[in-house]
């Protein structure tokens, strides 16, 4: 294996790990529910997807072939992460209806 794949999957090996940690990071500090939904969707979606992607980089040139299951994961993920975020913060907003219509105050401003 050449240099250059491997510092480029290190690379993206300490960027996955720093966004992951950011997000996880995000769900301890951020004050209200809302936000701290959003902390692990991005994570999901940026951490794991860099992370998959240097996976996919390092068996594609240390086995000689192309694995598509690492994309069919990213794709999988990116498509339920977010679907998932919102599912949590509907289901919060309906058990927390007048801060609902707080937050739709604000919005409409």
């Amino acid at each position: 294996m050449t240099p250059l794949v491997e510092g480029i999957v290190a690379v993206l090996l300490v960027l996955g790990g720093l966004i992951a940690a950011i997000g996880s990071l995000g769900v301890v500090v951020l004050p209200k529910f809302l936000s701290r939904v959003h902390g692990p969707s991005v994570s999901i979606t940026g951490g794991l997807g860099t992370l998959l992607a240097a996976a996919m980089l390092w068996f594609w040139h240390t086995g000689d072939h192309f694995s598509g299951r690492e994309i069919f994961v990213s794709f999988i993920l990116a498509i339920t992460a977010p679907i998932t975020a919102h599912a949590m913060s509907r289901a919060w907003l309906r058990h927390h209806p007048k801060l609902a219509l707080d937050t739709e105050d604000q919005c409409e401003d």
